[in-house]
């Protein structure tokens, strides 16, 4: 597996660490030495495992190598710059946090073996991670094994309520994400006619039901909806069946490439909607600039997106920190998205207090209420009943060559 390399910075110096001990920190090596046990002070090791006088382990498994290898190592690099640069000022409570992860190559039996690693080494909480079909699985794991799960990116329905009372998500459903959407459109360019093009994921039903009823409580028509396999060879057939109402938008929550190969062909046969394309949170980044090039296609993307792009002044904070410990790594959507999960963590961990626990941890996450915990994300809110922090995400554009934040959305829970 490749190192993710560290690296001082080149304009400041690193505090305490040497080179070489920054070298050998978690994710170059995943191998590296095991946290050494015991608790904090008064802290039960029971309730606090991972947790020593001086250090906070945390840990997560990844796909760094497989088919979603640059989103996992862009993810966790943002979320451990963002650690480091924390650790640097003295971490929290004077504990530095250490962020371990392992590559599972995008297989769900290796990823729920890693997390099982992860637990026996132990690790405090589980932080982030990527894999669309292994994170539920994880979640799971991890709740039966009273383990926090913090802020895995993605927006599963599964994660709406408090089922699963361990686990806190960040991103809404991509069925309020749409609902979201279709609201602010109506609003800003007016309702019409609306067509669904959705991946073939396990809330088909949630998302369509999510745009029928949105768009008929704005006044709009519904034209209906089609399921597209994520990495489809070819999506004419859809992309045709989405133009063939002549749609005023075409709602879109289909894989990211997809979207792209969408919007593509529409632009390329003169079938673009009339007023818009509405994208959920996975669309925004370099990879849809990129591929969508279309002058006219591009004037009518609005898409919500999980954090302000790398671009926004209110990213510098992010960037500094990825520039200092990742030097190589450019900033982009997802260290960004990584570096708010950082933040989030960061902002749990000091609420639990000197003397952390895991149920502690659970409690002062809970006890958030539109706390202004991250630069780059809108407030986050949790209660006992409701576990799916964001109650708003920023809305973009894309203005020459790059996303730019329009407003902030309102999200309904489901």
């Amino acid at each position: 597996m490749p190192a993710l390399p560290h690296g001082p910075s080149p304009r400041r110096p690193s505090s305490s660490r040497t080179g070489a001990a920054v070298l050998l920190s978690t994710i170059a090596l995943f191998t590296s030495a095991c946290a050494t046990g015991g608790s904090s002070s008064g802290s039960d090791t029971t309730n606090a495992p991972g947790v020593t006088d001086n250090q906070i382990l945390l840990g997560t498994s990844a796909d760094l190598t497989g088919p979603a290898g640059a989103f996992g190592v862009a993810f966790s690099r943002g979320t451990d710059a963002w650690f480091k640069h924390v650790n640097a000022g003295g971490g929290v409570h004077g504990r530095k946090i250490e962020y371990r992860v392992v590559d599972d190559g995008f297989d769900v039996s290796r990823a729920l073996g890693n997390t099982r690693s992860l637990i026996k080494e132990p690790i405090f909480a589980v932080v982030g991670g990527n894999g669309a079909g292994s994170i539920v699985p994880i979640a799971q794991l991890l709740n039966q094994q009273k383990v926090p799960y913090l802020f895995p990116p993605t927006g599963k329905p599964e994660f709406a309520t408090a089922s699963l009372p361990y686990v806190f998500a960040m991103i809404p459903t991509f069925s309020d994400q749409l609902d979201a959407l279709i609201r602010w459109s109506a609003h800003e360019h007016g309702a019409g006619s609306v067509f669904h093009l959705v991946a073939e994921t396990t809330d088909i039903k949630q998302q369509t039901q999510a745009v029928e009823k949105a768009v008929s409580s704005v006044g709009g028509k519904f034209l209906g909806s089609a399921t597209v396999p994520i990495g489809s060879a070819d999506i004419t057939p859809f992309a045709l069946q989405a133009a063939a109402g002549k749609p005023d938008y075409i709602a879109l929550s289909t894989g990211p490439a997809d979207a792209i190969k969408i919007i593509d062909y529409l632009a390329s046969a003169g079938r673009l909607p009339a007023k818009g394309f509405l994208d959920v949170t996975p669309h925004p980044g370099q990879p849809f600039l990129d591929g969508v090039t279309s002058p006219e296609a591009r004037k009518l993307v609005y898409a919500v997106a999980p954090t302000v792009p790398p671009t926004d002044p209110a990213a510098a904070g992010c960037n500094d920190a990825l520039a200092k410990f990742y030097p190589g790594q450019k900033p982009d959507a997802q260290t960004t998205f990584g570096c708010a999960v950082g933040q989030a963590t960061v902002a749990a961990l000091k609420a639990a207090g000197q003397n952390p626990t895991r149920g502690g941890l659970v409690k002062a996450l809970e006890s958030m209420d539109k706390a202004d915990v991250s630069d780059v994300i809108p407030p986050l809110t949790f209660t006992a009943d409701q576990h799916m922090g964001a109650t708003a995400l920023p809305l973009v554009v894309i203005k020459g060559d790059e996303f730019s934040v329009v407003t902030n959305v309102s999200m309904r829970t489901q």
